[in-house]
């Protein structure tokens, strides 16, 4: 008895695991978001750049490095031991810059910094917005096959009762042919869906950063939800936030070219001791003269001012498409969810009516078969026109957040 009841446990025990082991392999939306941030590496690439990027700005604050120097003088000819110099000198150098310099300097690259981030940003956004579009269209085309394997039941039951009715003699040969016709153009939808279907698995994993043969597999059905929350105004949008970083670096740039019109300096210390006798230092300073002011500097100058001019256009234009592509988005987003919304509340619920009574009136022989092969078309018309309705609120959404910034972005690096 006790056998028995170990072997019971062992059984539930197994079944238990099997089951929460199928159910971790489906992938939730929000799962594949998560693990696109960890592996995918478009977003890996975007995250060294800022690396790159932030390295760079220190650097940029600071002088240059300082100059040391060791000379050995006085070689009797035909050696080249330094132990039989009869003098040696030491000197140390540092260069400099003009007061502003390294500050503008800096700050430019502070706000190059900003941009490359901000590009980074978009880059993300438009590469998670890129897996919720693949990871939506492989659910809608998972929908669109489970709907045409339901087609195919029920034209197999259509299929049946005409034979029934044929072998009986209440209906001609050409309503079985009809139907059998009907099923054969649904089975050839399928080869096709499936063909896609796997094609949009393998883009879904690759996005994910898997192998292409890693397919994930995704809930059998999702339930209709429209969000509620609040996406942040188009003044954040990466887009902007890097035109606006490359509009401050240019300004940085302009002071840049000014002042490197102005002289840098100089300072050094030698000290020189001789064998046998007492040491000396010097101390010496030094400045550069911006002689070639022209056409050395004017040009830049000139440069840096048409520079700054192209950030002042491009920033007006970014403003501009983001509020254009808001605008189209916000009316795709709104057209898509009447959609639904009427699709769900009124047509779906008409042909769902329709089918049923059209498959009563056909068995007692109040409406032709081809009426009832109508009737079903628009049935499974209606479910796949909701899944595309769906499909394109959900890729809108998601387009939306992209250009917004609503995603959450995380990174160890910053």
């Amino acid at each position: 008895m006790r056998v028995k009841h170990f072997s019971k446990g062992i059984v539930l025990a197994l079944i238990f695991t099997i089951i929460v082991g199928y159910a971790s392999e489906v992938l939730i939306l929000e799962e594949a978001l998560e693990e696109a941030m960890r592996n995918n590496p478009t977003i890996l690439a975007a995250d060294a750049q800022v690396d790159a990027a932030s390295a760079r700005v220190l650097p940029s604050f600071l002088w240059p490095d300082p100059s040391f120097e060791v000379m050995w003088m006085n070689i009797p000819p035909g050696s080249l031991d330094p132990a039989d110099a009869g003098m040696r000198q030491y000197a140390v150098s540092q260069m400099i810059a003009f007061p502003g310099k390294t500050l503008a300097r800096g700050t430019a690259m502070a706000a190059k910094q900003d941009m490359v981030e901000a590009q980074s940003d978009a880059t993300v956004s438009r590469t998670l917005a890129d897996v919720e579009r693949a990871y939506w269209t492989v659910y809608r085309l998972s929908r669109d096959r489970d709907i045409l394997n339901e087609s195919l039941v029920l034209l197999g039951q259509l299929l049946a009762s005409a034979r029934s009715r044929y072998a009986t003699g209440a209906t001609p040969q050409a309503e079985v042919l009809r139907a059998q016709l009907a099923r054969s153009e649904v089975e050839v939808k399928l080869i096709g869906l499936e063909e896609k279907l796997d094609a949009s698995g393998v883009e879904l994993a690759l996005l994910l950063g898997r192998e292409s043969d890693d397919l994930p597999k995704l809930p059998d059905e999702i339930p209709v939800e429209f969000t509620s929350a609040d996406l942040p105004p188009t003044e954040s949008a990466p887009m902007i936030e890097a035109s606006e970083a490359k509009l401050r670096a240019s300004r940085r740039q302009l002071t840049g070219s000014w002042l490197a019109l102005a002289p840098d300096f100089m300072a050094a210390y030698r000290w020189r001791e001789a064998d046998g006798g007492m040491g000396s230092g010097d101390v010496m300073v030094g400045i550069t003269l911006p002689i070639w002011v022209w056409p050395k500097g004017s040009n830049r100058i000139t440069e840096a001012s048409a520079e700054r001019k192209v950030a002042i256009y491009q920033n007006q234009a970014t403003s501009n498409q983001v509020e254009t592509m808001y605008a189209k988005l916000t009316a795709k987003l709104t057209a898509s969810r009447a959609e639904i919304e009427r699709i769900q509340h009124e047509v779906l619920p008409l042909a769902e009516q329709a089918l049923a009574s059209s498959r009563l009136a056909y068995e007692t022989g109040a409406v032709e078969f081809n009426t009832l092969l109508e009737v079903e078309r628009s049935w499974r018309s209606a479910r796949m026109s909701l899944e595309a309705s769906r499909f394109e609120y959900q890729t809108s959404l998601a387009d939306l957040r992209a250009l917004l910034g609503g995603y959450e972005i995380k990174r160890e690096t910053r």
